[in-house]
C-alpha cells in the first residue's frame, strides 16, 4: 500500500474519511507499540528528528482518551517500548521523571521537551524517581554484561554512582547509612519486593555480592587480615563508609574483632566470633545520672573500687594516673578517639568470676546481696566511676570489657546492649596486632593483652570538656589534675580504711606522664598518719618495725614501672626506657601484721 505524504484541508474530505473523529485508545496503543517496536535505537539522525515531532501529537491523543479507555490502552501498552528517550523508544518502567544521573541504556530519565504528558507517562508506568528495585537490577545487569570481569571505565562509573544513589534511597526510606544497617533496608526500600542479590564493585571494579565485601575503616593494616583473607574482599576505595554500611557491607574493623571470640551479637551473620554485645542493658543514661547523684564527688569514688577489690579477695591494689595521650589510628571504632587521653586505671590481683560479670552489667539488680560477708556493691556502687568516664572499661582473665552507655562510641553497641565484651584469647592473640592504640593504655601491672590476665584492670578514661559537652551523664569534665587529687585525697584515708577490709594488704597509687596537672605535684604529697611525705621514707620504715602493725610508705620508684607498665611496649618497640620522672610512685599503703592477717583469714 502507497502512503500519500502530505496535508488534507478538506473538511469534508477528512470528514468522509473518517480522519476528523479521535480514534480509538487500541488504535492509537497499537500505533505506539508499533512505533516503539520498530524503534528501540536509531542511529538516522533525520528519523529521530522526525519521530520528534511525531510522538508528541501521538502522545496528546492518548491523552486526550477519556480515563477508562485510557486504562485499557496502558494495560496494552504494559511492558512494551513506549517512552521516547530522544534516541529510542524504552518501556515506562525504566524512565523517571527525575534524576541527576546517566544510566543508560538502562534506566532514563524523561527529556524535558515531554513533560508536559507527565501525567500520560505515569498512567503507561514511569516513576517520579528510581526505586531500589530498578538500581539493584541494573547493577545486576552490568553484573551479567561484564561476566565476572572488572567492570569498564563507564560501567564502573555508573556502577559507583548507583551504589550511592542506591544509598541514598536507603536513608530516605528511614534505613539510613548507619552502623549495623544490612541489606535488608535495602529491601525495605523497595516496598518489601523480592530483591536480586546486591553487587557492589570491590577494589578491583568487579561486581560481587555485598555480603562478601568489607570496607576498610582499618587503613593502618597494608594488607587483609588473616580471617578476611581468601573470604572477604574489600569494596572499592570510592565506596565511603556510610554509604557501604548502608547497603550491608561489612567493617573490616568488626570482622576483625569477630574473628577474635567466641559469641557473636554485632550484627554480623554466623555464630563463634570473638566479641558479644555485653553491657548494662538497664544503665539508660538518665538513669546514671540520677544515680551518681546519689554517690558524691571525691575518694570515695575510689573506696568503691578498693572494696569491690577486697570483696573479690585480692591482696594487692593499684591505681595509676595515666597523663598520656594515646595514640587514635588503631581504634575499634572511629568515635573511641574522644577516649584516648588521660585516665585512671586501678588493678587488683584477683580475676572476676562468671557472677562477677554478670554483676556488674546489671545497675541496682545486686547479686551480691545475698552474700551477707560481701559489702561491696558491684552494680550501683561501681557506677560511681560515671563522675570521671562515660566509657568505663577493664580487663579480667581472658576478657576486654567496655561499657558504652550512650550507644555511640563503641562498634556494636546498642541502647539494650550498651557494651561489648572481647575475648583475648581466641583469633591467635591478633587483636593486639589490629588494634594496637586501642589496646596499649592498658599494657600496666603486667597486662601484656594477649592471653588471660592474672587479675582486673580497670580504665577510666577521664571525661574531656568536648566528651562532657555531649554527655547525658555529666556535663562536667575532670581534668588530670583533678584526678591528682583524687588520688592524694585517697592516700590521706587509705591507712584507716585498710583497717577495715579483710583481704587487702597492700595498695599503691602511681602517675604515669609528664602532663601538665593542673598545677598539682606529681612527685609527693601527704599521706595521712602525720602527714608523712617522701623526705619521710627512713622514718616511716623505722615506725614500721617498731609497731608491726600499720606503715604508710611513701617514696619514690620508677622501678616498677619500668619493670612491667612498659615491659610490653619496650619490647613492641613502641616505647624506650622511662626516667625515673616518667612514673612516679606517690604512695603506697602496706598492712604488715601477719598475726591480724592470719587470725582474719
Amino acid at each position: 500500500m502507497s502512503v500519500v505524504d502530505g496535508d488534507c484541508r478538506s473538511p469534508v474530505m477528512l470528514a468522509g474519511l473518517g480522519w476528523s473523529s479521535q480514534l480509538p485508545g487500541a488504535v492509537l496503543a497499537s500505533q505506539l507499540a508499533a512505533l516503539g517496536a520498530a524503534h528501540r535505537s536509531l542511529q538516522d539522525a533525520a528519523l529521530a528528528q522526525k519521530l520528534a515531532r511525531v510522538v508528541p501529537v501521538l502522545y496528546g491523543a492518548l491523552a486526550a482518551l477519556q480515563q477508562q479507555e485510557l486504562a485499557a490502552a496502558a494495560a496494552l501498552l504494559e511492558g512494551q517500548p513506549t517512552v521516547w528517550v530522544g534516541n529510542g523508544f524504552v518501556p515506562a518502567e525504566r524512565v523517571a521523571f527525575k534524576g541527576g544521573l546517566d544510566l543508560s541504556p538502562h534506566l532514563y530519565v524523561l527529556p524535558l521537551e515531554l513533560s508536559p504528558f507527565r501525567e500520560l507517562l505515569a498512567a503507561l508506568g514511569a516513576q517520579e524517581a528510581f526505586s531500589a528495585a530498578q538500581y539493584t537490577t541494573l547493577l545486576q545487569d552490568l553484573g551479567s554484561e561484564a561476566a565476572g570481569s572488572a567492570l569498564a571505565p563507564q560501567q564502573l562509573a555508573q556502577a559507583l554512582a548507583v551504589v550511592q544513589a542506591l544509598a541514598d534511597v536507603v536513608g530516605a526510606s528511614g534505613g539510613g547509612a548507619t552502623a549495623g544497617r544490612r541489606a535488608g533496608d535495602v529491601a525495605a526500600a523497595a516496598g518489601g519486593k523480592q530483591m536480586e542479590v546486591l553487587l557492589v564493585p570491590d577494589d578491583q571494579g568487579v561486581l560481587r555480592p555485598a555480603a562478601e565485601l568489607a570496607y576498610d575503616d582499618a587503613p593502618w593494616l597494608d594488607a587483609p587480615t588473616a580471617g578476611l583473607e581468601g573470604e572477604l574482599r574489600l569494596v572499592h576505595p570510592r565506596v565511603s563508609a556510610p554509604v557501604a554500611e548502608a547497603l550491608g557491607v561489612a567493617s573490616r574493623r568488626r570482622l576483625m574483632l569477630a574473628a577474635s571470640a567466641d559469641c557473636l551479637t554485632l550484627g554480623l551473620a554466623g555464630a563463634g566470633g570473638a566479641v558479644e554485645a555485653f553491657g548494662q542493658s538497664e544503665a539508660l543514661t538518665t538513669r546514671l545520672r540520677h544515680i551518681i547523684q546519689d554517690y558524691p564527688e571525691g575518694p570515695g569514688v575510689l573506696l568503691e573500687l578498693v572494696q569491690n577489690a577486697d570483696d573479690a579477695g585480692a591482696s594487692r591494689a593499684s591505681f595509676l594516673l595515666d597523663a598520656r595521650q594515646h595514640g587514635t589510628s588503631s581504634l575499634l571504632g572511629p568515635g573511641m578517639a574522644a577516649w584516648q587521653g588521660p585516665a585512671l586505671l586501678a588493678f587488683n590481683d584477683a580475676m572476676f568470676s562468671p557472677g562477677d560479670f554478670a554483676a556488674i552489667a546489671r545497675i541496682g539488680q545486686d547479686g551480691k546481696m545475698a552474700q551477707p560477708a560481701a559489702i561491696g556493691r558491684f552494680g550501683l556502687g561501681f557506677n560511681a566511676v560515671y563522675h570521671l568516664t562515660d566509657l568505663p572499661s577493664f580487663v579480667s582473665g581472658q576478657h576486654l570489657v567496655l561499657f558504652d552507655p550512650h550507644a555511640k562510641y563503641l562498634p556494636g553497641a546498642s541502647a539494650s546492649q550498651p557494651g561489648l565484651r572481647i575475648n583475648l584469647s581466641r583469633g591467635g592473640g591478633n587483636l593486639l596486632r589490629q588494634f594496637p592504640d586501642a589496646l596499649s593504655p592498658y599494657m600496666h601491672f603486667g597486662c601484656s593483652m594477649e592471653g588471660s590476665f592474672q587479675g582486673t584492670l580497670f580504665r577510666f578514661p577521664l571525661r574531656s570538656s568536648s566528651t562532657a559537652a555531649a554527655s547525658d551523664i555529666k556535663a562536667s569534665a575532670t581534668s588530670a589534675g583533678q584526678a591528682l587529687g583524687l588520688l592524694q585525697s585517697l592516700a590521706a584515708v587509705l591507712p584507716q580504711a585498710l583497717l577495715f577490709l579483710k583481704s587487702l594488704r597492700q595498695i599503691e597509687v602511681y602517675v604515669v606522664g609528664d602532663a601538665e596537672l593542673g598545677g598539682a605535684s606529681s612527685s609527693s604529697f601527704n599521706s595521712g598518719n602525720g602527714g608523712m611525705s617522701v623526705n619521710q621514707v627512713q622514718s616511716c620504715q623505722e615506725w614500721q618495725k617498731q609497731q608491726q602493725q600499720l606503715a604508710v610508705l611513701v617514696t619514690k620508684s620508677p622501678s616498677f614501672c619500668s619493670g612491667q607498665c612498659f615491659h610490653h611496649l619496650m619490647a613492641q618497640g613502641r616505647c624506650s626506657s622511662p626516667s625515673p620522672s616518667l612514673c612516679q610512685l606517690v604512695a603506697a599503703v602496706a598492712v604488715r601484721s601477719s598475726l591480724t592477717r592470719s587470725t582474719a583469714a
